[in-house]
């Protein structure tokens, strides 16, 4: 729902003290408002802060039951410095946990806002299969969300890519993964930040809408699958890049270092960077294929 409609809720509380069910996740488990800690783009929502903020969403509305177990209809926000032990199956709002200690949801299977943790502990997520907001937790490097298979917004990590994650709605962010290995990503909406990255493999992954962007440590870079980049594709420092598909680039390419590495068919919205000898090694390996196939037929050993 757009930031408008919630806003024309909040105001109509304001006139009538009735709670739309919209507003429901912008309390917290306890009933309390929490609409206040969202950067609203439009200030009106001010004016009918106070009264909203001292009222207590009622108990019935907070939960509801399904098959795995009770739904939490609202956020669910945890500053406390006690390790995070909850059995919902689901979290209509958002997770948020604010305090460097476990998280321990062994039953959660969705949540519908974001999942954000500050914690350097271990998340221990083992039936979470899709987030519709954010995935946040730059901090730990003990995150246990073996069936996680779909973000809608952006991904940041500390290191290991989630094994089950297919696609990203944003950009992934991962800040100390020296080899980044993602099984079955097969989509990500923005852009790739892997700045500590040695070897990037990502044998499933088809498009990426933003950039790939790599830094001085990037040696191999293995995509077989990878058609297109929207932004820049800077792997200037990789000695080998396996990406036979990939046809377009919306930004630079930098493979200044992939002596293998070029394909004409590739088109580079931005300057291309590439090895002084990767053209003639292409013509070269060109001509080599051309000698052993037959005209449109199979090889000829």
């Amino acid at each position: 729902m757009q930031q408008q409609a919630i806003l024309n809720h909040v105001e109509n509380f304001a006139k009538t003290g009735m709670i739309h069910d919209a507003l429901i996740r912008f309390f917290d488990q306890n009933g309390k408002w929490r609409g206040h800690t969202i950067r609203w783009r439009c200030a009106k929502e001010k004016a009918f802060l106070t009264a909203i903020k001292s009222c207590r969403l009622h108990p019935s509305r907070r939960t509801r039951k399904d098959r795995s177990g009770t739904v939490l209809c609202t956020s669910f926000y945890w500053t406390r410095q006690e390790r995070v032990c909850m059995n919902y199956s689901g979290i209509e709002g958002s997770f948020i946990c604010a305090s460097k200690v476990p998280v321990h949801a062994a039953n959660l299977r969705h949540v519908g806002g974001h999942f954000a943790a500050s914690t350097t502990h271990r998340i221990y997520l083992p039936y979470l299969a899709s987030v519709g907001g954010n995935f946040e937790a730059p901090m730990s490097f003990f995150i246990n969300a073996p069936r996680l298979r779909q973000v809608g917004g952006r991904v940041t990590i500390a290191e290991q890519l989630l094994p089950s994650l297919e696609t990203v709605g944003g950009r992934l962010v991962a800040i100390w993964a020296y080899g980044f290995e993602a099984p079955k990503l097969k989509h990500v909406g923005g852009t790739m930040g892997l700045a500590k990255t040695e070897v990037l493999r990502a044998p499933v992954l088809e498009t990426v809408g933003g950039g790939i962007l790599l830094g001085s440590l990037a040696k191999k870079i293995d995509a077989p699958k990878l058609e297109s980049v929207g932004g820049d594709f800077l792997a200037g420092m990789a000695t080998h890049i396996r990406a036979p598909r990939l046809r377009s680039v919306g930004g630079d390419l930098v493979t200044c270092w992939a002596g293998d590495f070029y394909h004409p068919a590739i088109r580079v919205g931005g300057h291309w960077e590439i090895h002084p000898n990767a053209l003639e090694g292409w013509i070269r390996r060109e001509a080599a294929r051309v000698a052993i196939r037959g005209k449109g037929g199979p090889f000829y050993l």
